[in-house]
């Protein structure tokens, strides 16, 4: 899997272009890292910070803790997340990852992903602090295509 790669640049005026083949319109910019502080008070554990990893493959991410990891598929169609059967968690019916996005000045970004057991972990950055992405790709602009 690809450790984060860029999914979108910024223009004169500010202008968002996001990278044509990383995903569908209208997908929200998930890629990222993201905390549960459900358990900041005790039993904190490796599962509870996650990295969400665009794979190279259009609309196609890792969900990727410090106990393993598993696919998330985008459905332009349902406009969802659909988690993958290599997750454990997935034959007790965490088969679709809700999220919840915010606006911000570059657009909309999602701000809480929902894991197993809908507990929620939410953004804490955009990517691997010290980690140059690549940033090789074509881009189109946000508003016009």
């Amino acid at each position: 899997a690809l450790h984060g790669v860029v999914a979108a640049v910024f223009g004169p005026g500010n202008e968002r272009y996001d990278r044509a083949d990383c995903h569908s319109q209208g997908m929200p910019a998930i890629v990222g890292k993201y905390e549960n502080h459900y358990y900041d008070e005790g039993g904190k554990n490796g599962a509870h910070w996650v990295s969400i990893i665009w794979t190279g493959e259009r609309n196609k991410y890792t969900w990727q803790n410090r106990h393993g990891g598993w696919a998330l598929t985008w459905n332009p169609l349902t406009s969802t997340f659909h988690v993958g059967e290599d997750c454990g968690y997935h034959g007790d019916g965490y088969k679709v990852m809700r999220v919840e996005e915010i606006e911000n000045n570059t657009g909309k970004q999602v701000s809480t992903v929902y894991g197993p057991g809908e507990e929620p972990f939410k953004r804490e950055s955009d990517q691997d602090p010290g980690a140059m992405p690549p940033i090789e790709g074509q881009y189109k602009h946000a508003s016009y295509g």
